[in-house]
């Protein structure tokens, strides 16, 4: 398997790899509040971070990602490049932890608010496509953060 398997290898799966709990303590510091989102790069959780007694989000990494050393080096370079980004429109990363048998999570900030596709459908009314400003206004937000200029 290469590593441009593991998230194809992962996901397809219909039972996850790993199953967590509301409740679960996480390296030794995080109670799982409950899973908020799930899609081709993770697994989200909403949690409470104990030591600093505030709510934070868990974004674990395909298990499979260990097994390649490149994969494993990428993951952490490409971490650090999130870690230093500031930005009003960026949620901070706050650290890149591990939880042996469950293998790599990302550490963000909480933020209260919506998703994009709960922001469309508000957004949108009835029945009505997103106003063109405000389909085009995302758009460009995204070709900025893609192409690091935002």
């Amino acid at each position: 398997m290469s590593t441009n398997d593991i998230h194809t290898t992962f996901y397809q799966k219909d039972d996850d790899t790993f199953s967590l709990e509301p409740g679960t303590m996480l390296a030794g510091k995080y109670r799982l509040i409950q899973q908020i989102g799930r899609g081709g790069m993770g697994i989200v959780w909403a949690v409470e971070e104990k030591a600093a007694n505030r709510k934070v989000v868990l974004k674990f990494v395909p298990p499979d990602v260990r097994k390649f050393d490149d994969a494993v080096e990428q993951l952490k370079e490409s971490f650090q490049k999130i870690h230093e980004l500031h930005h009003q429109h960026i949620c901070p990363a706050l650290t890149l932890d591990e939880e042996q048998g469950i293998g790599y999570f990302h550490v963000m900030k909480w933020l209260d608010g919506e998703t994009l596709d709960q922001y469309v459908k508000r957004t949108a009314g009835r029945g009505q496509p997103l106003p063109i400003d405000e389909g085009i206004r995302i758009v460009v937000m995204f070709h900025l953060w893609k192409t690091r200029r935002l």
